[in-house]
């Protein structure tokens, strides 16, 4: 395993984050947008139309700035459906293994935070009489969950945070009254910071195989002696070979491959005490960048029709793997001493812990590229009469480009500097979909001062089955009804407030994680080949998410000068 369970604790986290059109896209970026459910991308009210189409900022007049913050508040339930942990040991037969014990523990929650601020800058220039500058700073995705340490899904993800900001500076021209160009380059930087539980009762059995493979089996010295003194033979024969010149590895390698199997799985389980825990937590940073480009056509004067690309972004992100296991023992603290392995105050033995965190589960840096899908979208303004403006928006999002998500952790040298604990990239495979979103909006002028909006907004999930709804982004289907207002509050100043209701499906989730240590399942079977490319807890997540519901209070200022 040699920490490629590192790996698995830092794609939990990626999938969320690569959860852009669903999962942690964030639902709304300014309140103008939301009073009518993010229907208005073709409507030139204020600077705020910049994330959508940079090319409305040019029939904006004068200097403009809209500065926007919103709540969010949410709740929602999970049910155990019978979530499993890793599985039995595997044998060298790759025979079926049957699915491991069901996990209990306390409730989730609301497994939401209670509150969750976000808020958005925009800002236009003009240039000249054609061109216009402009500025925005909004999320691009973010969220946070958190469950309880104790519920039945720790071992798939504790706690998940995500922040990513885009820094948009645009450009328009303004060929005439008809038609405008504008676009914009963006600079993406991003947070993501994530725990788990390490499932150390069930991973144990497949802890030490990959010592014996990677370093040799002489260097677990008294554990391998003992092992092979209980299980295949005597004490008193292990000692008199001993003093021959054959050494427990001589031993090891003079075995049947099925009582291989059977020493390395004894191993780690005489290794680790089943009461143990430990958690991993990641911690990474990222930039990417992108670009984007707009065009907005008026065919008359009530009327105008936008078309807007987003590119794909890659983030490079880069982090550390902490892990916390000074609460793992093992039956070796009471017996002997691991020999063989250098311990941090410079002896010869390790205990349980030191050897896990020496061996196992060294901190170590993480690198990874994340992709986040480009995105259409398609919006027409139409104003009906003298009192009421139609809005329709269409935002089509590229979410197949996540085929999956691959994490490499550097290697680590051992502690005595004469070898290195070889890192395997950890992945989860997530076959994502494309999704869009869809949007109706209205506008109501009331007089010359008061303008009320409203809209709906239907959100398609990229997340095909339960088989790929992990719970670090508990996705389905969105539906969300907004209704807002703008107030002219003077010639040169205007507030807009919205408030939304957002309703996430009710969704099931068969997550199954594919890999059990170091060992890659084949169908119901597992390898011990040491030409693995991914790591894990193992088990299969069993869950419902249901009566998950979002509630969204946004406020916007409006300046021109």
């Amino acid at each position: 395993m040699n920490k490629k369970l590192g790996a698995f604790a830092a794609i939990q986290l990626l999938v969320s984050m690569n959860a852009v059109g669903a999962g942690f896209d964030v639902p709304v970026i300014a309140s103008a947008m939301q009073g009518s459910a993010n229907a208005n991308s073709a409507e030139t009210r204020d600077p705020s139309v910049i994330f959508y189409n940079p090319a409305g900022i040019a029939h904006l007049r004068g200097r403009q700035i809209s500065n926007s913050i919103s709540v969010l508040s949410l709740t929602g339930k999970v049910e155990n459906e019978g979530t499993t942990g890793t599985p039995p040991p595997f044998n060298t037969n790759n025979s079926d293994s049957p699915p491991g014990a069901t996990i209990s523990g306390g409730k989730a929650g609301t497994y939401w935070p209670k509150l969750i601020g976000s808020g958005a800058f925009f800002a236009s220039v003009p240039w000249n009489d054609e061109i216009t500058l402009g500025f925005g700073l909004f999320p691009a995705a973010g969220g946070n969950i958190n469950y309880k340490a104790d519920w039945f899904g720790r071992y798939f993800s504790d706690s998940t945070a995500v922040e990513i900001v885009n820094a948009n500076t645009v450009a328009a021209i303004r060929f005439d009254d008809k038609h405008s160009l504008g676009f914009g380059t963006s600079l993406l930087i991003g947070h993501l910071k994530q725990k788990l539980h390490i499932d150390i009762d069930g991973i144990a059995p497949y802890l030490l195989q990959p010592v014996i493979d990677d370093i040799g089996v002489g260097t677990v010295g008294s554990l391998l002696n003992g092992i092979l003194g209980v299980q295949a033979l005597s004490p008193s024969l292990i000692n008199s070979l001993a003093n021959l010149g054959i050494s427990a590895e001589d031993i090891y390698q003079l075995l049947p491959p099925n009582l291989k199997g059977t020493v390395a799985q004894l191993g780690g389980q005489i290794l680790l005490t089943d009461d143990s825990n430990g958690s991993g937590t990641i911690e990474m940073f990222g930039y990417g960048l992108g670009w984007n480009i707009g065009y907005m056509f008026r065919p008359d004067e009530k009327s105008q029709i936008g078309i807007a690309y987003r590119s794909e972004s890659r983030m490079y992100m880069r982090g550390e793997i902490d892990w916390e296991v000074s609460q793992v023992s093992g039956l070796t603290d009471n017996i002997a001493p691991i020999n063989g392995l250098p311990a941090p105050d410079g002896s010869g033995n390790v205990s349980a812990s030191d050897f896990l965190a020496n061996y196992y589960r060294p901190d170590a840096t993480t690198k990874s590229l994340v992709r986040i899908p480009a995105r259409l979208s398609i919006g027409y303004f139409r104003n009906l009469n003298q009192k009421i403006d139609l809005m329709l928006d269409t935002t089509f999002i590229q979410s197949s480009v996540v085929r999956g998500i691959q994490v490499n952790i550097l290697d680590e040298p051992t502690p005595n500097g004469e070898g290195v604990i070889e890192q395997k990239p950890g992945r989860i495979d997530q076959n994502w979909k494309d999704s869009y979103k869809a949007s109706v909006g209205l506008n109501y002028h009331y007089n010359d001062k008061l303008m009320l909006r409203t809209g709906y907004q239907y959100d398609k999930t990229p997340i095909p089955s339960p088989e790929f709804r992990h719970p670090g982004a508990p996705d389905n289907n969105r539906h969300m009804l907004s209704v807002g207002a703008n107030y002219k509050y003077k010639p040169n100043i205007s507030l807009d407030v919205a408030y939304s209701l957002m309703h996430i499906e009710d969704a099931s989730s068969r997550y199954r994680d594919p890999c059990r240590g170091a060992f890659l399942e084949e169908g119901d079977s597992f390898t011990t080949s040491k030409e693995q490319d991914c790591t894990g807890n193992g088990g299969t997540f069993r869950g419902r998410f249901t009566d998950t519901f979002i509630h969204i209070l946004g406020l916007q200022l409006n300046s021109r000068f």
